[in-house]
């Protein structure tokens, strides 16, 4: 825990102050119940001074205002800490997240780390607050109540005692019992959240399969888990309102009973018994705030083991202790290097004993059937995943050996799915970086997206709704192709991202490639023979090996494969 616990250095203050606060309140709440004894004993029974009464009354007014003073000051300062410590604490975590490789993130899942960073949060950051809130308070009450307790009559503060011990006692074992409950809620609501995030991203297939009677099932099933996980934590800790209700009033009762005697007796007074009552009520209602604050800590525990997890977790992919300096490579230096690379998921080779290079402004295409590895020999590039075998080279440098934001602002990578945020077009193409107007231009001209652009309501600055559903399929895959081009790349990385193109602006935008970024190495990744054909070199890939490489027409010579899906697709194969 202590890997999240850091976070709340910069509020040491309140994490002082704040309880301190709180504990001057109970301070002055231990001092009514004597003053109302003395008003009661002394103002009323022994001397009937309506001066001494009201003296005291203003006394417990006094003292009520300072309490309520302090107690102000103490929800503030709960506030700032909390809130303060829940949005630095969500910041460094997803500044975690952003820093794992794909490997990584995998591993986990999209929901449960969006859980994490909310639910998870949430409870942790509501712990801080009632920790400052009400950590001094509770045993302060509990200890200070059972003290004056005795003070008065120690026969019937050990009845308390008793009564107190029992509380403990079955607090304890309910307890027990509820924290693993609790975390096993927390992983059920993961399961939600998976079910939702693949309903609302998916949901075109769907309709398109008219699947929704099933999908609803399917989130009934992991609602319902989530509802049963969380019925067997709740049942549990409802036992404590009934448990604290007993205890009061069978504590009450019991110093009644015992208590009316000790007065008949002279050993204990009027006003005392009366004080004595509130003391055993103070204590009552701070041992089910105590355990209401366990139920709600234990909570918190979960919740916190399941964010350190991913603090403490150190990602696949590191930065070199001493990363090579930014420098001009050689004229010789190919811009892009594999030798020997192999790659495994974790269930047999992706990619085995891969070895090619390209120069600087050369064109690379790389085809092969559906699992042929290809995506995942891009990924390696810009280290998305590490290679478990070989070397790859950037400019003659390991990539290993270069810092991975300083490798990735070299390399403008494609995905597959063109992924656009609910901004505006232009800060989609932008992200933040520092473009220029003839820049963006060029950018998009090459893309072939400047005219639709051109023609938006509003031009660049027309809002994209989330994940662009205002944009056919071809527009999000041009704008994505522009937003690489924005970053002026020495390499570009076309991940099977043209696939929604017609053939005419596919090969338009190869050719303003070519021309506008002639410097740039392009690595082009496809289906469809068309879209490679003129690279100066073309990878064949079949099950994660290197089958053939080389020119179109060496290719269709020497490589069966190759050829193979050239005639199919050219519908010049003989069935």
């Amino acid at each position: 825990m202590k890997v999240i616990l850091i976070y709340l250095k910069p509020y040491t203050k309140q994490l002082i102050l704040g309880p301190l606060a709180k504990l001057l309140e109970a301070v002055l709440e231990l001092m009514l119940p004597m003053l109302m004894a003395q008003l009661i004993d002394v103002g009323i029974n022994l001397l009937y001074d309506v001066g001494y009464v009201v003296r005291t009354v203003i006394y417990m007014a006094v003292f009520t205002l300072v309490g309520c003073a302090s107690s102000v000051y103490c929800q503030y300062s709960a506030s700032v800490a909390s809130q303060g410590y829940g949005t630095t604490l969500r910041n460094a975590y997803v500044a975690k997240i952003n820093g794992l490789s794909h490997k990584d993130l995998e591993r986990f899942g999209n929901s449960t780390l969006l859980t994490r960073a909310t639910s998870d949060v949430n409870n942790v950051q509501h712990a801080v607050a009632m920790f400052i809130r009400l950590v001094t308070r509770v045993p302060f009450i509990c200890i200070g109540s059972l003290v004056m307790s005795f003070v008065m009559d120690w026969r019937l503060a050990l009845i308390l005692t008793a009564f107190i011990a029992v509380f403990v006692l079955v607090t304890f074992l309910v307890m027990r019992k509820t924290l693993p409950r609790y975390r096993k809620t927390q992983e059920k609501l993961d399961g939600i959240s998976t079910s939702v995030k693949e309903n609302l991203g998916g949901v075109r297939v769907v309709r398109a399969f008219n699947e929704s009677g099933a999908e609803e099932k399917r989130f009934a099933s992991a609602n319902d888990a989530w509802a049963k996980a969380a019925l067997r934590a709740g049942r549990l800790a409802s036992l404590m309102s009934p448990i604290t209700a007993l205890v009061l009033n069978s504590a009450v009762v019991a110093v009644l009973w015992f208590g009316g005697g000790h007065i008949d007796t002279g050993l204990l007074k009027q006003g005392e018994l009366v004080a004595f009552i509130n003391y055993i009520t103070q204590v009552t209602l701070a041992l089910s705030l105590a355990a209401n604050l366990t139920v709600m800590f234990m909570r918190a525990l979960a919740s916190g083991g399941r964010i350190a997890e991913i603090m403490k977790l150190d990602p696949s992919v590191t930065a070199p202790a001493a990363p090579s300096a930014p420098v001009r490579p050689e004229p010789y230096a190919a811009a892009v290097a594999f030798n020997g690379v192999s790659f495994d998921y974790g269930g047999g080779d992706a990619l085995k004993d891969i070895s090619f290079a390209a120069a600087r402004g050369e064109s690379i295409g790389i085809v092969g059937g559906t699992g042929a590895g290809k995506s995942t020999l891009v990924k390696l590039l810009p280290r998305f995943y590490d290679a478990s075998g070989g070397e790859i080279k950037v400019f003659g440098v390991p990539v290993k050996e270069y810092a991975p934001e300083e490798l990735r602002a070299k390399i403008g990578y494609v995905p597959q799915k063109a992924g656009l945020f609910p901004e505006t077009v232009r800060e989609n193409l932008v992200l933040g970086r520092a473009v220029t107007d003839a820049g963006l231009a060029l950018a998009l001209e090459t893309a072939q997206a400047a005219d639709f652009v051109a023609a938006l309501p509003d031009g660049l600055d027309t809002a994209v709704a989330r994940g662009g559903a205002n944009f056919s399929g071809g527009q999000r895959q041009r704008l994505t192709v522009a937003r690489a081009l924005c970053a002026n790349p020495d390499i570009l990385v076309l991940d099977d991202s043209l696939s929604a193109l017609d053939y005419i602006t596919d090969r338009k935008l190869r050719r303003a490639l070519a021309k506008n970024y002639a410097g740039t190495t392009v690595i082009i990744v496809s289906q469809r023979v068309s879209a490679v054909r003129d690279c100066s070199q073309i990878l064949v890939l079949e099950n994660g090996g290197l089958v053939g490489i080389g020119s179109h027409d060496s290719l269709m010579r020497l490589c069966p494969l190759y050829r193979s899906i050239y005639n199919s697709q050219n519908k010049e194969e003989i069935a």
